[in-house]
């Protein structure tokens, strides 16, 4: 039977339910605690949540209603064995086996031809190890191209020095379409000397015959 103390200044002494560090909110009271409202940050499985769970709840739930509680809804991030992307939503434990994959991929023949595409979960299976083998006209292609390149090294390398004797020779410039810059460049320095001169001599004759024209006028005036 609770007794009742009247107005008390100490906080609530009862002890907390198991799991529970919180303080009860209330002053010392008779009979139980009101159930613990305050919130549990709890990760998700995924990791890509931080789900906040009351505290009363987690505290009354089994494991198994805990691991429950902590599934956040969201497809799991995580990739399989494959790299694809798990299949199931959040989720505590292994993630979907190959097995059950269902993108599709493609697969090649050796020799990267024909291409199919599949499920990656019979790639995984290794049920199509055999089943794409190269057809007829991927053999007719091996053999054309085995038979017009150079089988071996020895066969390979005079065909380089050929092909790089024959680039020299296609850069060299002609002798014909060259003629020599020396040439060139002392005909180019005549051509101007000699114009200059000319053209001195011609400016010296009008001087002359100007001063000549000068002197003539003034002597006749004097006449």
């Amino acid at each position: 039977l609770a007794v009742g103390c009247g107005h008390c200044p100490i906080g609530c002494q009862q002890p907390r339910p198991k799991g529970c560090t919180h303080a009860c909110n209330m002053p010392c009271h008779p009979g139980a605690c009101a159930p613990c409202d305050s919130l549990i940050p709890k990760q998700c499985h995924c990791g890509g949540i931080t789900l906040q769970i009351t505290c009363n709840v987690w505290t009354a739930a089994s494991v198994t209603q805990q691991d429950k509680l902590r599934e956040c809804g969201h497809r799991c991030p995580k990739r399989m064995p494959c790299g694809h992307q798990c299949l199931l939503s959040c989720h505590l434990g292994a993630c979907t086996p190959t097995s059950e994959c269902r993108k599709t991929v493609k697969v090649k023949c050796p020799c990267g031809r024909l291409k199919q595409a599949v499920d990656c979960s019979a790639v995984q299976s290794e049920t199509l190890a055999t089943s794409i083998q190269c057809d007829d006209e991927c053999y007719r292609i091996k053999k054309e191209a085995k038979a017009t390149a150079p089988t071996t090294m020895a066969e390979e390398q005079p065909l380089r020095k050929r092909e790089t004797t024959k680039r020299a020779k296609s850069k060299k410039p002609s002798d014909s379409t060259a003629p020599p810059p020396m040439v060139i460049k002392k005909v180019k320095t005549k051509t101007v000397y000699q114009r200059f001169v000319q053209g001195r001599e011609l400016l010296l004759l009008a001087m002359l015959a100007f001063v000549a024209t000068v002197v003539y006028l003034y002597l006749s005036k004097k006449r």
